[in-house]
């Protein structure tokens, strides 16, 4: 996976992120994720590391979820 290429759904456990888009990166000690939305709390950096199976990476799933959470800034 090259360095923010990839974008993807939070699928995991967390609530307040299920649901949210991120670009993804990979590195040596997992995943990390730059959410789009202020709403997270967590736009601004690349947080992680999480596992890769706690992201759908599917286009279907990015799509859906752009349209059903728009991005904004406060």
């Amino acid at each position: 996976m090259e360095i923010g290429a990839m974008r993807g759904v939070y699928i995991g456990v967390h609530e307040h992120l299920r649901g949210e888009a991120a670009t993804l990166e990979q590195r040596e000690d997992g995943l990390y994720a730059c959410f789009d939305d202020v709403r997270t709390g967590m736009n601004i950096d690349m947080h992680g590391p999480f596992a890769a199976d706690q992201f759908d990476v599917s286009p279907d799933a990015v799509e859906t979820a752009e349209r059903e959470n728009p991005s904004f800034t406060a």
